[in-house]
């Protein structure tokens, strides 16, 4: 289950962003771990066409970009979205940035206003529309090569991105807590698995059973011995 939000333009400028989130947990097997993905994602698409007859956009065909934020980025979001500033600032550095091997991204969350024009132009009003994400992708091998997507969010949509957040970061605490028991659990059965294999290096074999019950029965015959000697 994910929030899909679709925000096409007559001008063809428009995209959408899905977001969705991972809540796995980490799996041990063998003394091994293997890791359990616990992120979330944004994944926008460009748009690709508009219908002016049906006043539709299209995204079939789009550029797509895919962005995982950590538990603590999701975190910055939240605290950007209660107190209208932004995920670097939440975060405490000055931009966010993200390094693919092929690739590096510089996103932007925050405030988002309306725009005017002045001259060539467009500037930012005081006007708070809501808030807008920005992320500007760029080519490792040529510089000049970047893709930009963006989309905003008005009040009424950062309510339902606010509780998509929060649900997705309660299932990734969830499963962060699963690991814990499975941890204890594992560690317990390998603490189990030691003192049982210690044991049975303590006990004797069954030639040694039969070994100890014959000097056994031997001790007892001599006492019997010592006994009738003693009659006399």
């Amino acid at each position: 289950m994910g929030l899909t939000l679709y925000k096409p333009t007559k001008n063809n400028h428009g995209s959408l962003v899905s977001i969705n989130f991972s809540a796995k947990t980490d799996k041990i097997k063998d003394g091994k771990t293997e890791k359990g993905d616990k992120s979330v994602y944004f994944s926008f698409v460009l748009q690709s066409g508009w219908d002016e007859k049906s006043q539709t956009g299209s995204f079939k065909e789009g550029k797509k970009c895919n962005i995982k934020f950590s538990p603590t980025e999701v975190g910055g979001i939240l605290y950007a979205l209660n107190n209208n500033s932004t995920l670097a600032h939440a975060l405490g550095v000055d931009l966010i940035y993200h390094d693919g091997e092929k690739t590096s991204t510089v996103i932007y969350f925050g405030p988002a206003y309306k725009k005017k024009k002045e001259g060539e132009k467009w500037v930012d009003t005081t006007e708070q529309r809501g808030f807008g994400i920005r992320a500007v992708k760029t080519n490792k091998e040529n510089k000049e090569e970047k893709e930009q997507f963006a989309i905003g969010f008005n009040f009424a949509e950062c309510v339902l991105l606010k509780n998509f957040l929060k649900n997705a970061l309660t299932h990734i605490n969830d499963a962060l807590y699963a690991e814990d028991i499975n941890r204890a659990k594992a560690f317990n059965e390998s603490k189990a698995k030691k003192t049982n294999s210690l044991k049975n290096e303590y006990l004797p074999s069954e030639e040694e059973s039969k070994q100890v019950g014959v000097e056994k029965e031997i001790k007892e015959e001599s006492k019997e011995e010592e006994n009738l000697e003693d009659l006399f």
